[in-house]
């Protein structure tokens, strides 16, 4: 796909991945440099997360709701810029806690709106959303070791910086994303209620949320994992590793999404991303663990190809923005904060390998369990409404 529009959404997921590459990754190096004791950077790690749950779907209404996604996009791009330039002038817990949890306000909706213009821009070809999102897995391999770089060098203060001047990049890239028709002429309360009485979406984000648990089970402590093998330098390189593998996966997709439908490739990959956290479980050396990251790609990257999809295509029309950040918050956010809470308790009593077991039953058992009674209520509920 060519034209500016299609190099507007390229670049900005570009800048959006380089930018969280420089803040997520490092924010705990950060945190603890100021002294921070372990529970308090485990609360600021996990503002993100919480607060993602209600701020980007709440982000996506206001943006469908008013038709101005790309203002509503601005808006919170600007306002994430902000709060991570005023985190570093403070030192008092206190005070790095609320500005922490104004960056991720701000920030939550700005994944979910991209991806709502990305899928606007493609329209019915939905399958090919992965071509446009592997710009952003470019941005996150090139930031995270160039950030990593600095950070040895010159302190990880240096990351607000950075993070700035990539969202301000964003912002001067993202004027050109594309910008839907105005749906029908019907109230957004009444797509609202349309959207809250679907049973295929609601099946699709109870599957969703325990995929979030599960991954973030595995993708949280696997630092520690290697830590536990001596093996701490090579967390970069993992990282590395795993955004690599995304690549051919991206590129792929509307090939996959075409032979298996964007269900049973969600489904799949959460599968395989339990097994690939039962192998990790398995294994004892940190080089093995370098070669298990060669899956992340057919798994998180087909998992998201595919859930976004799904969000699109099971979200009414109007209601693009609200669908992505539904997916989002369930996922990444709720999903994502239960799972480290999880997978703490878990860590406590035995270890990462414990922890990524217990991950492994949440994606292998539960997730299919799961997909298969949505499947039974959904067309239950279909054969009572055709009586």
């Amino acid at each position: 796909m060519t034209g500016p529009r299609a190099t507007a959404v390229r670049l900005s997921y570009f800048f959006d991945y380089a930018a969280a590459a420089a803040l997520i990754p490092f924010a705990s190096i950060y945190y603890r440099s100021l002294d921070f004791s372990p529970q308090q950077i485990g609360l600021l790690l996990g503002i993100p997360l919480l607060t993602s749950v209600l701020a980007t779907p709440a982000w996506g209404a206001v943006a469908d709701a008013t038709h101005r996604h790309r203002a509503v996009m601005m808006i919170a791009v600007s306002g994430a810029a902000v709060g991570a330039a005023l985190i570093p002038l403070s030192t008092t817990f206190a005070v790095v806690a609320v500005l922490a949890f104004m960056q991720a306000a701000m920030f939550a909706p700005v994944n979910s709106l991209l991806d709502h213009g990305a899928l606007t821009l493609l329209g019915s070809r939905t399958e090919h959303y992965g071509r446009l999102r592997v710009w952003g897995t470019i941005g996150w391999g090139v930031s995270a070791p160039l950030v990593g770089w600095v950070v040895a060098v010159g302190g990880p203060r240096w990351i607000f910086p950075i993070y700035v001047a990539l969202m301000a990049a964003l912002v001067v890239v993202a004027v050109r994303l594309p910008v839907a028709a105005r749906p029908p002429l019907e109230r957004f309360r009444t797509r609202i209620r349309v959207l809250s009485r679907n049973p295929s979406l609601w099946a699709f984000l109870a599957v969703a949320f325990l995929g979030g648990i599960g991954m973030s089970m595995i993708n949280a402590y696997l630092p520690l994992y290697l830590n536990g093998m001596d093996a701490t330098g090579l967390v970069g390189v993992a990282l590395l590793i795993a955004t690599i593998s995304e690549l051919p996966v991206m590129m792929m997709g509307p090939a996959l999404l075409r032979r298996l439908g964007p269900g049973r490739a969600f489904i799949l990959a959460l599968v395989l991303y339990g097994m690939r956290g039962l192998a990790l479980s398995l294994v004892g050396s940190a080089w093995a663990v370098l070669a298990l990251q060669l899956l992340h790609g057919p798994t998180f990257a087909l998992m998201w190809v595919s859930g976004v999809t799904l969000a699109r295509r099971l979200g009414p029309e109007g209601l693009g923005a609200v669908a992505q950040g539904l997916f989002t918050s369930t996922s990444n956010g709720l999903g994502g904060a239960l799972g480290a809470v999880l997978g703490g308790r878990l860590y406590a009593h035995g270890g990462a390998a414990t922890t990524f077991r217990g991950a492994a039953i949440v994606l292998v058992v539960l997730v299919p369990v799961a997909a298969l009674c949505a499947a039974r209520l959904r067309r239950g509920a279909l054969a009572r409404a055709a009586l």
